[in-house]
């Protein structure tokens, strides 16, 4: 773990109970099998180190950044670096498991029919819920999605975009729903997510702790159970499904060794005036520009999470600025085929 913020241990304390509760293994281990690898994002996405102190004890904050290539920071090759990653976003594991389990059995010509199939899909699926939602924050989704799975160790267990397009499905809700089994404390881990994307930082502050908050007081019951509806789309095994219904259950002993957690991508506009620095600078003088702006953002985080009864909640805030998150927008819509 990162020394710069607070252990798990700190951040997510629970007294373990003498022994593994039963089906723990199972989940552990369906929950390892279900877990992406998403390193390759490295080249495409920096950590900003920095000591990064919340006033609430159970926040924890990462800021990432733009790689830069010729003193630019790298925005088209993030966009193109995402759409291989739509299939595991958009469609439920158990549907890309089918096809994967007929490739053995399949001609090469066959298997590129049915990855190109599942590719084009997840492509429509993204368009048909942008139509039905009217919302236009599914990339920074997409991106919260790939950070939760890559730097929490937490995959993604409902694809929700899946089921945005149903009618009967309510719009509102988390932007996504993660999963992690904390084997030392006995505990499962649910991560519910928020990927809020505006020009202006301290917007997208102030929409993050509101929606955070209103998850958590009017939303959350709904969510429990839609879980419960749609975990036949993790594809787990049966002793597993068993188990993690069981974390679920108000009336099982196991409901009280799990956990909620709130993770929030935070995208802004941000250029730190890049062209009043020399060539071979800016990238330095970038990072320092985002160390500066992130004590600001993070005291208006603090007094936005009190102001919104968060300042107990558990939070893993991520922090991620572009050139302009209308190129971004536009840029992947275009790559993917989205119309104007």
């Amino acid at each position: 773990m990162d020394s710069l913020n607070p252990s798990d241990d700190q951040a997510f304390s629970i007294t373990p109970g003498a022994a593994l509760p039963d089906g723990g293994d199972a989940l552990k281990s369906a929950i390892a099998g279900m877990l992406g690898d998403h390193s390759g994002l490295a080249a495409r996405i920096r950590i900003l180190e920095g000591t990064y102190a919340s006033g609430h004890a159970r926040t924890r904050i990462r800021v990432h950044y733009l790689a830069f290539r010729d003193g630019k920071p790298t925005l088209d090759e993030l966009v193109e670096a995402l759409e291989p990653k739509l299939v595991g976003f958009c469609l439920p594991r158990a549907e890309i498991n089918e096809t994967l389990g007929q490739i053995d059995t399949l001609t090469p010509q066959q298997v590129l029919e049915r990855l190109s199939a599942l590719a084009g899909r997840a492509r429509r699926l993204f368009i048909k819920t942008r139509t039905a939602t009217g919302r236009s924050g599914e990339a920074g989704e997409l991106l919260l999605y790939l950070l939760t799975e890559w730097m929490l160790a937490a995959p993604q267990l409902i694809a929700k975009m899946s089921l945005k397009t149903n009618s009967q499905m309510p719009v509102h809700g988390s932007d996504g729903i993660h999963i992690r089994y904390d084997e030392a404390a006995q505990t499962l881990l649910l991560f519910w997510g928020e990927a809020k994307v505006h020009q202006s930082i301290n917007k997208a502050i102030d929409a993050a702790a509101t929606s955070m908050a209103t998850l958590f007081r009017d939303q959350l019951a709904a969510e429990i159970v839609l879980v419960k509806a749609h975990h036949h789309m993790a594809d787990l095994s049966s002793e597993a499904r068993e188990a993690l219904l069981s974390y679920l259950d108000p009336y099982s002993e196991k409901s009280n060794f799990r956990k909620d957690i709130s993770t929030c991508l935070i995208m802004f506009d941000f250029d730190a005036a890049l062209e009043q620095h020399a060539l071979e600078n800016r990238e330095a003088a970038f990072r320092a520009a985002l160390l500066s702006a992130i004590e600001a953002a993070i005291a208006e985080f603090d007094a936005a999470a009190i102001s919104a009864g968060l300042d107990q909640h558990n939070v893993e805030l991520f922090f991620l600025p572009v050139p302009s998150v209308h190129d971004f927008r536009r840029a992947f819509q275009k790559l993917i085929g989205w119309p104007e």
